[in-house]
């Protein structure tokens, strides 16, 4: 069955304490919303819709001509959203994939697991969390199944204490979507209204949820204060510095070396700690990158030693390296 996605990214994340959106911020050299949605075209998904509301132009710029951008002008909440969002597919006979556009996913396989429902009609993206305050609670009745999600701020003491939490990515069958989207209410905490709900106003009209429950490695939560970008930064560095290690390069300090997502790198290097690669640099194969260098957009050829403590930025390399040397020289591909 085909499958479309919905981003959420109008919010303001406010404790941000930023001028610009919060899905724009840039996590090993790429906006959040740029993961999520790169995320989604390697599981085939083309048709993206993305909500934006504030600094909305900049999202739209950042997210290109290839998804569809709806419009959220107040901020009443999750619910309403995705409501605007299901007002632009109403009679697609498909699946809707529902995420964040601060929470990118890269295990591409839970993704694909959660797009096939099989005989459910609504599927829940849960982990099992300790000491976490800001996610949603799963409730589960006594024979196990999911009963309803209790926000954060709408939990008892009780409450709080349940370890599953809801992750906030969700995948509908959009025939049944349509008929209980417009029916969210805002008779909560916040006064917002809650895509959470949507799991009450299906089981109560007797459809069928079920959740996705993976591990906590698995995934990376949303982030609202910037001390959780951080530590967003950290789990996305080591992801990137075990991939590239797993294609046949030695990475002598993973948790010292920095490389953007955008950086590519040959078999059989050797990057030595400390080591800064960002933008567009490509490292070719066979090639030492010795410690405390810093490399942006630099493409460096088969064979090459880059000297400690050098600094090379636009560079074309074909040759080694000297210690200590700064290069930074436009060039142009031939």
């Amino acid at each position: 069955m085909e499958n479309i996605a919905v981003i959420l990214a109008g919010g303001k994340g406010s404790r941000m304490k930023r001028h610009y959106n919060k899905v724009l911020e840039k996590i090993c050299g790429k906006p959040l919303i740029t993961y999520v949605i790169e995320n989604l075209k390697t599981i085939n998904i083309d048709n993206i819709f993305v909500v934006v509301g504030f600094d909305a132009e900049n999202v739209k710029n950042t997210v290109g001509s290839e998804v569809h951008c709806v419009y959220q002008k107040e901020q009443l909440g999750t619910g309403d959203a995705f409501r605007l969002a299901c007002n632009e597919f109403k009679t697609f006979a498909g699946n809707v994939l529902l995420l964040n556009g601060d929470g990118p996913i890269l295990d591409s396989e839970i993704l694909l697991d959660l797009c096939n429902l099989n005989n459910s009609d609504l599927k829940v993206l849960t982990s099992i969390y300790y000491n976490e305050n800001k996610f949603g609670r799963i409730k589960r009745n006594k024979s196990g199944k999911i009963e309803k999600i209790i926000e954060t701020k709408d939990c008892t003491e009780k409450e709080l204490k349940i370890n599953e939490i809801n992750l906030g990515v969700y995948c509908f069958k959009n025939a049944i979507l349509q008929q209980y989207v417009a029916n969210l209410s805002r008779n909560n905490a916040q006064n917002e209204y809650y895509v959470t709900d949507l799991v009450e106003l299906f089981l109560k009209n007797k459809y069928s949820v079920d959740t996705l429950n993976i591990p906590e490695n698995s995934y990376f939560l949303g982030v609202n204060t910037l001390e959780e970008v951080a530590a967003l930064e950290e789990k996305m560095k080591l992801f990137i510095n075990n991939k590239i290690t797993q294609q046949g390069t030695r990475i002598v300090d993973l948790n010292n070396t920095y490389i953007d997502s955008t950086v590519q790198v040959g078999k059989d290097c050797v990057i030595f700690p400390n080591v800064h690669l960002s933008g567009q640099t490509y490292i070719g194969d066979n090639s030492i990158i010795e410690p405390n260098c810093y490399l942006k957009n630099t493409v460096v050829g088969e064979n090459v030693i880059v000297g400690a403590n050098s600094v090379l930025i636009d560079t074309l390399v074909n040759q080694n390296i000297l210690p200590m040397t700064c290069i930074h020289k436009l060039y142009k591909e031939k």
